[in-house]
């Protein structure tokens, strides 16, 4: 809203040249004219409607601040979940601090390896499961119908993310 507040201002600056007393009349006479609302009505909406954008953003960022300083969410990276150790990395909304998928990354529990999407097929099934490259165990399976790894970790994310608010 403030960019195009300035983008305006800067097109009404570019076009008016140095103001004379009969351009001066001109303009008050434009501003003071009558359509469905007068003009100074318009721009005075204007001018509040950018006081209470400004003022959100000022909110939004302060609320950020205090959930960043307020919770000890940030020193929760890791936990044990469906049989698997996971660790992450928070990214800071400015809603609400979520989990970064990008380093959401699966361990096996026994030898710390990481772990990685494996497929099988059973009973004309496809299985999709996290397997230990180290023990050669499955480590977690997904659920049945599962096609992709990346809804499954919506969902690791998500339960992360409760339990996080709940410290």
């Amino acid at each position: 809203m403030n960019w195009i507040c300035l983008g305006i201002g800067g097109a009404l600056v570019s076009v008016l040249r140095p103001f004379e007393r009969d351009d001066l009349l001109a303009a008050t006479s434009w501003i003071n004219s009558s359509i469905l609302v007068p003009r100074w009505l318009f721009g005075f909406a204007l001018l509040v409607g950018t006081v209470i954008g400004v003022t959100g953003l000022i909110a939004l960022s302060r609320r950020t601040r205090s959930v960043e300083e307020g919770s000890n969410y940030k020193l929760y990276r890791d936990d044990e979940l469906e049989g698997v150790h996971w660790n992450w990395e928070w990214r800071t909304d400015v809603l609400a601090p979520t989990v970064d998928i990008n380093t959401l990354t699966a361990s096996c529990t026994a030898c710390e390896t990481k772990l990685h999407e494996f497929r099988r097929y059973t009973d004309g099934a496809q299985r999709v499961s996290l397997r230990c490259g180290s023990c050669e165990e499955n480590r977690c399976a997904l659920p049945l119908g599962t096609r992709f790894i990346d809804p499954f970790l919506g969902q690791v994310a998500r339960e992360i993310e409760d339990r996080a608010r709940s410290l």
